[in-house]
Parts: structure tokens; sequence; C-alpha cells
């Protein structure tokens, strides 16, 4: 395996290896294996100082780190599955990672095999298949001012051929890579603009939406482009959301449907599914909506989500199920590009079989807005969020306690040193105090 490998290199003039991971800030961390090493990474991974997982997305140490320079590496092993040849820097390579520690038993804080271990829980329940597809929702900026470069209408295609240049590389790129791109459309905020990636095994989701954020952001800035996924850019227009389209197949059969027209045609456990989603929803939030910046995208009718709740075909709630005609599965609606998408879906899924496994009821679907007083709202701000994951005892324990402490650590210290900051909405008092 490792011979047809390397000479599948040596045939596409590969003179770069990418060892790929995210760690707790949702940071894409990677190291660049020379060629004339190609061999020994791939069979034995490459190490890491475990330090790297105390830092946060500013790259700034934890003063509570639990792993210090003394603390020793993990290694970073290649899922040699995930392999993959560049589909724009021609001459490189990715592979993303699982990660051990030194005397190769898992290492603790690898998200990855995290995911993996809840995906395997869950399609033993379901005895089925998860599949997934992720719509994430970017701006397109000026590089020196940081400022759109044109108004949007929705679904317009006159910004989408102002654009064409990049985009043509982006989906180029992505085909390259067999990653299946399926839609590209204008959205409302200005320059914003959101890809869909076709429907894949959940693992696979992952990895390619991974690969396609750094692959964009790497189009960008070679044609003068700044392309940002920040969840609330700029004041009074829409956010960028991740959306995460779910389902659950046995073949061609969808396990989330019943024949049954009542209660949605609704099976009884993807009701129980839902209800575990809403009834640690506030946990949730603060591995999907990871930065501080998250909170400002949850904002009266503005198409995200405020309250715990659900709707069929309702695009303002936390929960989303789509129509009949569109097959109907779930959509995931609150997240967003700061998570990281190991992390975050594993915990879905642990919510998820929570509520089966519990048998726990669903609360009638709203058919409104969404903004009333029915349902319990979001967390308002990062630091809400951490404080209900830690309460959460029962996520915790299927999401590894040790692990979510880990994220906890790296959490809390963005959130304080954001309210440490003084920033313009502070020196806007200046002439008033």
């Amino acid at each position: 395996m490792f011979a047809n490998i390397l000479e599948k290199l040596k045939k596409n003039n590969i003179e770069y290896l990418q060892l790929r991971f995210v760690d707790n800030s949702g940071i894409l961390r990677t190291k660049v294996i020379l060629k004339n090493k190609f061999e020994q990474a791939l069979k034995k991974g490459t190490n890491f100082s475990k330090a790297i997982m105390n830092f946060t997305a500013q790259d700034k140490y934890l003063d509570t780190a639990s792993y210090n320079a003394a603390a020793g590496d993990f290694w970073a092993i290649p899922d040699l599955d995930s392999l993959k040849f560049d589909g724009y820097e021609k001459d490189t390579a990715i592979v993303y990672c699982n990660l051990f520690n030194a005397d190769n038993t898992p290492f603790i804080n690898c998200h990855r095999s995290l995911l993996k271990n809840m995906i395997k829980k869950t399609e033993e329940n379901w005895q089925g298949k998860i599949m997934a597809a992720f719509e994430p929702e970017f701006i397109i900026l000026d590089p020196q001012k940081k400022e759109p470069l044109c108004k949007n209408q929705l679904f317009s295609i006159s910004n989408i051929k102002y654009f064409k240049k990049i985009f043509d590389e982006i989906i180029v790129s992505a085909r390259k890579m067999n990653i299946p791109l399926i839609q590209i459309s204008s959205e409302s905020s200005l320059s914003q603009f959101e890809l869909n990636i076709g429907k894949q095994t959940l693992l696979k989701a992952c990895d390619d939406w991974v690969t396609l954020k750094n692959m964009l952001k790497n189009i960008a800035a070679d044609n003068n482009y700044l392309i940002s996924f920040l969840p609330k850019p700029f004041n009074n227009i829409a956010g960028n959301g991740l959306h995460l389209h779910l389902s659950i197949n046995n073949e061609d059969q969808n396990l989330l449907l019943t024949k049954d027209k009542s209660n949605h045609y609704l099976q009884k456990k993807t009701r129980s599914f839902i209800a575990g989603l809403l009834k640690h929803g506030k946990a949730l939030t603060a591995l999907g909506a990871a930065s501080v910046n998250s909170y400002k995208r949850f904002q009266p009718n503005s198409w995200a989500p405020t309250h715990l709740n659900w709707g069929i075909d309702n695009r303002n709630t936390f929960i989303r199920v789509t129509e009949p005609r569109d097959n109907r599965h779930l959509e995931i609606r609150f997240a967003d590009a700061s998570s990281n998408p190991y992390l975050f879906t594993a915990a879905l899924l642990a919510a998820g079989l929570l509520g089966v496994n519990n048998e726990l009821s669903l609360m009638p679907a709203s058919t409104d807005n969404s903004q009333n007083n029915d349902y319990q709202t979001l967390p308002s701000h990062l630091g809400e969020a951490i404080d209900n994951l830690k309460k959460d005892q029962d996520l915790q324990k299927l999401l590894r306690k040790e692990l979510i402490t880990e994220y906890v650590k790296v959490k809390e210290k963005e959130w304080k040193s954001y309210l440490a900051e003084v920033n313009s909405w502070d020196t806007q008092f200046i002439d008033i105090y």
C-alpha cells in the first residue's frame, strides 16, 4: 500500500506533504513534510508538542495550561483514506491525521477519532449510514481595507460574474480533489456568497470542508482578495453561517422518516434525536458557535436562530426539518466556521443519541419567526455557552470529560481576553465620561 502511494506521489510530482489536524481553538495545524521523508511520515506520522492544544486562536498560551514545555509530544498518524493531491497547489498533497501518544495509545484531544467513535455508535444504533453536507457562507473583501467590494442582491448572478475568475479556480480545484461542489449562490449581505457541498459520509464531509476552507483563502489571496468566514463581520448586515445537513440512510431508505403522515412523517426515534439536540442545545452552541464573534450573528429577523426550537422548513430555527420534496432531513443552522467540525459534529451525534436513549419527547414545531417566549433563548455570549457546556455532564461523558475540559480552557481564555480588550465601542465614550 505504501509503495503504491509513494509511486503516485512521485508520478504527480509532489514535493510537499501536509499532515493536518484541527486543534481545540478550531485552527488547522499542519507540518509540511519534504519528499525525502514521505515514506517515514506516511508510516509513522510526525510529532507535535502537546502544548499546541493549549493555544487560543490568537496563538496565546494558556495560563492554566495542562501541557507545558515538558509535557512531551503526540504523534499525528495519517489516515491514508483521506490522502488527496491538492487541486490548487500542484506540488502538494494533504492528509488528515489521527492523534496518538508516544506509546501508541490514543491522544485524548484527538477530535477526529472522537468523531469516528460517535459515528460508529450512532450508525450501530440506527443500523444505517450517516450522510452530511456543509453549506459555508463567506464574504469577499479588499485585503487592505478589509471592506466588501460590492453590493449583493440575493440569488443575483451579477456578482458571481464579477468574481468569476476565483470561482472558476475554486470549481476546478475542488473537482480535481473530488470535493463535490454542487452550487454557488449570491447571498444578501455585501460581497457574500454560499457554497453547497454535496452529501458525503460525515467524516469525509468534515475533511473536505476543512480542505475547502483553506483552499478558498489561498485562491482569494493569490487573486488579491480576502475571503472571510467570520460569523458577524459587520454591523447591520447578515452574518456567515455554516449550515449542516444530516441524514441517516440504509441503502435508499431514509431512516428518519415513516409513512405515517402524523408527526410530520418523522420516526419516533427521529423526534427523540431532535429533542436531544434541543435539550443539550445551549452546550452545543459552545462547540458549533465557537468564537466570541459568533453570538453577534444570533439577531432577530436575520435568518439565524435565536431560540432552541425546530420547525418544518423554517429557516429561523435552531434545527430545520426540510420539506419532503427535499428528501426530508435535518439542517443544523446555528453553527459557523469558527467551530472545529470534528468536535462539533461529534457533539451533535452525542446529544442526539442521548435523546434517543432517553426517549425524549419533542416539543411542537415552530410555525412563526421563532422569536417568542415559547422556547428557551440561545446563550447570549460565548461565556454563557461555555458555562452551559461545563454543566452538561451527560454530554461531557459521551464526549470524554478530559477532552471537553481542555477545550473549555481554550475558549475561556478567548472569552476573558475579549472582556479585557478595549475596543472601538469603549473608545466612543472618551468624550462622554
